[in-house]
């Protein structure tokens, strides 16, 4: 049997609310990002600055969440969009660039209860401090949302399929 789209528009809005489709579609756009968001954040830990700071057990997921993000999905007409963004050293890895002067101090990533810094030197000499001062660096473009991004499409699009399939299959079952 074949159906035309605005015959198959009828039968939707017959089996109930529109709205249950495009909120069907914005959930698989959703799961999909943060599936994206996780490689991303894979790769970001994998690599660079983003392997030498974040890449070591205690700074797993937890510190590098804020890092990479999505946005909520937004309905735009007849439409759903959503953003996945990086901000801070992420985005700076992603597009290259530089940080600025600045101090380190013990505490940051929230580690409550750490009086000093430790870090070992090239030597091997284990070198102990209240506070550094990071001369600022240049970051060389390191991508590692946009290659998340391109994996990751064709997954969303075969998911954002099978949902608008199924809700084609229950109103043609109904019809």
């Amino acid at each position: 049997m074949t159906i035309t789209p605005q015959q198959a528009q009828q039968q939707l809005v017959r089996i109930g609310d529109p709205r249950a489709i495009q909120r069907a579609v914005r959930n698989a756009l959703r799961r999909g990002a943060n599936a994206i968001r996780k490689d991303a954040i894979a790769r970001f830990r994998s690599q660079g600055v983003g392997r030498r700071i974040f890449g070591s057990r205690k700074f797993r997921q937890k510190h590098t969440k804020g890092l990479i993000g999505v946005s909520r999905a937004r309905d735009r007409g007849d439409q759903v969009e959503l953003e996945i963004y990086a901000k801070g050293m992420a985005a700076i890895q992603e597009e290259g660039g530089t940080t600025a002067a600045h101090t380190i101090k013990p505490g940051a990533f929230k580690l409550k209860g750490v009086p000093v810094l430790v870090f070992r030197v090239p030597s091997g000499l284990v070198i102990t401090s209240k506070a550094v001062q990071h001369p600022g660096a240049t970051h060389p473009r390191m991508p590692h949302l946009k290659p998340a991004i391109e994996k990751g499409i064709p997954d969303v699009s075969r998911e954002i399929v099978a949902v608008m399939d199924a809700h084609v299959d229950k109103a043609m079952r109904v019809a």
